[in-house]
């Protein structure tokens, strides 16, 4: 595989995530490295520390990416300014396409997907294409922005939402979203 294999010891013993005494996130790795400002942030350094890359060109783009960051505190700032307010879309779009998330859930999905082209315009001049190329792959982000058009109606608990793939996000999976949106 592309990962580490850790059997639970492994992990319990190097206290990745939760120190051995207490179980605590307080005086594990993740609690030393932990500097993220969204809840995705938070999942991808989980993800990163216990699955760790056994491809030597992927850990090195990842590293390169990571020190272009640290290097660069200015850049740093300005992307962490940004990501203020950015809300759980991996979480949102998943209660989305289950019919289970709310108008307000939805405007946070709408919020969020317009600071994007803030932070990708951050990340153009970077010299390590890593960090650029990701948020460019990623492309149920930029989906969000082409196939969603949010638009708040005289109540603002009621949404209209214009779906151009219907393929993505089936209707029928809006219908139990009730009263709260109405769909084109």
């Amino acid at each position: 595989g592309q990962f580490l294999e850790m059997d639970l010891n492994t992990r319990r013993n190097l206290e990745l995530c939760e120190n051995m005494r207490t179980k605590e996130k307080r005086g594990s790795l993740y609690w030393v490295l932990d500097k993220t400002k969204t809840a995705m942030g938070k999942r991808l350094l989980r993800s990163w520390l216990t699955k760790p890359l056994l491809n030597i060109t992927a850990i090195n783009l990842r590293q390169n990416a990571v020190e272009e960051l640290i290097s660069d505190a200015i850049l740093r700032g300005e992307i962490a300014e940004n990501l203020i307010g950015i809300r759980d879309i991996e979480r949102t779009m998943t209660k989305i396409v289950y019919g289970s998330c709310s108008a307000k859930e939805l405007r946070s999905v709408a919020e969020t997907a317009e600071k994007f082209p803030q932070i990708k315009n951050l990340l153009s001049d970077v010299k390590c294409k890593k960090l650029i190329t990701k948020f460019n792959n990623d492309k149920k982000y930029e989906r969000i922005i082409q196939e969603f058009k949010f638009y708040t109606l005289p109540n603002s608990n009621y949404f209209s939402i214009s779906v151009l793939d219907s393929e993505w996000l089936p209707a029928k999976n809006l219908t139990n979203l009730g009263p709260q949106v109405v769909t084109n």
